[in-house]
């Protein structure tokens, strides 16, 4: 699971919530009151919830798509486009996507120190997330101005961080034995440079260390590890989605649909 961010867009949101609360309801409903004869997720069951749910739709006077389980609720969603900057990133203009490891955004973020997309766009526990859009633009500009310094030819990492309980007592023999029995398997796991897994990380390539400083290791970044440039460039396709919104007729009709 990770971040998972898109722009959705509403011409009235306090109904359109008002119905995804119905929804959530008659969802919960549905699957308690479902006939002991029929079997969950079946396409009996489809057709009993279609049913059960176009009654309720004339009892509220709410509008249903044929064969729904669910009331329209007038919400919308963009479709992502390429960054104009970066057309060839995993972040698009209206889409914002990482993981949840130790390579997300958001971690990255607050290892460094720095606001993440959280403190950028002041999101809460909601799916639909209500943004000021120009205090959020305001935000990105300071969040990259602070990262653009730290984007030079260095990385970090840090110097110990074992992702098993049993390896924090790992001898340097067994080190060494892993290390050969990792690189002697053929073909490698992935097309990258490097990866992770439960024995350890790995660094196809080797990598260049050129110091350590307290608990981080810094080394120099290759052609394929653009270090934190990759991070500055999501960052800047953050500010061109905002950019986007701003240049719209009723920027406050827009939301983030967070999912995390």
């Amino acid at each position: 699971m990770g971040l998972d961010i898109s722009l959705a867009y509403s011409e009235n949101w306090e109904e359109s919530l008002r119905i995804c609360r119905i929804n959530s309801e008659l969802i919960e409903w549905l699957w308690a009151n479902r006939p002991e004869d029929i079997a969950p997720m079946s396409p009996e069951y489809g057709t009993w919830a279609a049913r059960r749910t176009r009654e309720k739709a004339e009892e509220l006077g709410l509008p249903v798509p044929v064969d729904s389980t669910s009331f329209d609720e007038h919400i919308s969603f963009f479709m992502e486009m390429p960054s104009r900057l970066y057309p060839d990133h995993l972040f698009k203009i209206g889409y914002m996507r990482s993981s949840y490891n130790s390579s997300g955004i958001n971690h990255v973020l607050d290892e460094l120190a720095l606001p993440n997309l959280y403190d950028v766009f002041q999101a809460g526990n909601d799916y639909y997330i209500e943004v000021d859009w120009q205090n959020a633009k305001q935000r990105i500009e300071e969040l990259i101005g602070n990262i653009s310094p730290l984007c030079g030819k260095y990385h970090y990492m840090p110097k110990y961080q074992p992702w098993e309980d049993n390896q924090k007592n790992i001898s340097a023999a067994d080190a060494l034995r892993i290390v050969q029995e990792e690189f002697s398997i053929s073909p490698k796991p992935s097309t990258f440079d490097s990866y992770c897994n439960s024995k350890g990380s790995f660094f196809l390539k080797g990598i260049k260390v050129v110091a350590v400083v307290g608990d981080w290791l810094i080394y120099k970044t290759s052609k394929t590890d653009t270090g934190l440039l990759w991070y500055k460039q999501a960052l800047e396709i953050v500010q061109e989605t905002i950019d986007f919104i701003l240049s719209q007729p009723r920027p406050e009709r827009w939301r983030l649909a967070w999912s995390s």
